[in-house]
């Protein structure tokens, strides 16, 4: 359950999510060292979608 505000903020070194924990941005209290890593997933994730779209630009090509 997501609620749009918090009433109390606790500073306990876990990681804290915008919605969907692990599908969605890192907000607030959250460790440096999680924000980063979760940034890094977010970039392969999109360079990932990137080389598909690249691969099927690249076969369509080839046919026409």
């Amino acid at each position: 359950m997501f609620y749009e505000q918090r009433v109390v903020d606790i500073p306990d070194g876990l990681p804290k999510w915008s919605g969907m924990s692990g599908k969605t941005d890192l907000i607030g209290d959250s460790p440096a060292e999680d924000v980063k890593k979760r940034k890094r997933e977010i970039e392969e994730e999109e360079n990932g979608e990137n080389a598909v779209k690249d691969e099927k630009k690249s076969k369509s090509s080839k046919k026409g």
